[in-house]
């Protein structure tokens, strides 16, 4: 008897980064899952990354292990890069609708490679480049929205998604502080870094139950000296 492979998708981390901690953060995940699930496909999304750390990666990859793909994708200009999100969401969108009138429009979406990997997946697991889910590193509330708007592919795909360990917030916006709550409320597990973060998200009211404490992950690695 044969057991379909599990699709294990980890989005916000490359192993090539110029940020040589987040190349570590890729590092520490990827050893941590094939140590416990050794049989699975994993997927990367990168994220914003440029070309030539995603494709250093792929490479990388490609000597590591068959069983790691990554999507490649070229640094786009962010406001293009956020109007394919919002292109996705509204695809996501009618496909929900298809759906539940019983009609299956999942090939058509598969022509979006992005798409296609969310669908096939069995599960999402996200960085967020460590300390990246919240607005401090804008003003712009449109930048902000076009950045956070790529999460609610999870809540259309209703696929099971966990935070692995980071930092969370500030969020100083009312209205990005109401969509990161939506988010988190919608996600299973959450593993923070630090007591501060996990405290800062008791005081936005997300169920503590669903919070853990866990180490920075790349704590997980061997020292090279």
């Amino acid at each position: 008897m044969t057991h379909k492979k599990k699709k294990i998708l980890l989005t916000g981390a490359t192993p090539f980064s110029d940020n040589r901690g987040l190349s570590a953060i890729f590092r520490g995940n990827i050893k941590i899952l094939k140590t416990y699930f050794p049989n699975a496909k994993i997927t990367v999304d990168p994220l914003y990354f440029s070309l030539f750390s995603t494709y250093e990666a792929t490479i990388h990859s490609k000597k590591d292990s068959e069983d790691i793909y990554i999507i490649e994708r070229a640094r786009h200009n962010k406001y293009i890069y956020f109007i394919k999100v919002i292109v996705r969401n509204f695809l996501l969108v009618l496909w929900n609708i298809f759906k539940y009138l019983g009609i299956d429009i999942t090939r058509v979406l598969y022509i979006d490679k992005t798409l296609k990997t969310y669908l096939q997946s069995d599960i999402i697991l996200l960085t967020n480049s460590g300390d990246c889910f919240t607005d401090r590193y804008s003003n712009s509330l449109i930048v902000n929205l076009g950045g956070f708007s790529q999460y609610f592919l999870l809540s259309l795909l209703n696929k099971p998604h966990i935070f692995l360990p980071q930092t969370i917030g500030p969020f100083n916006n009312p209205l990005i502080r109401f969509i990161a709550k939506f988010i988190l409320d919608r996600t299973e597990t959450i593993m923070v870094r630090e007591k501060k973060t996990a405290k800062y998200l008791e005081t936005m009211g997300i169920d503590k139950r669903k919070i853990f404490l866990v180490p920075d992950i790349s704590f997980i690695l061997v020292p090279v000296s």
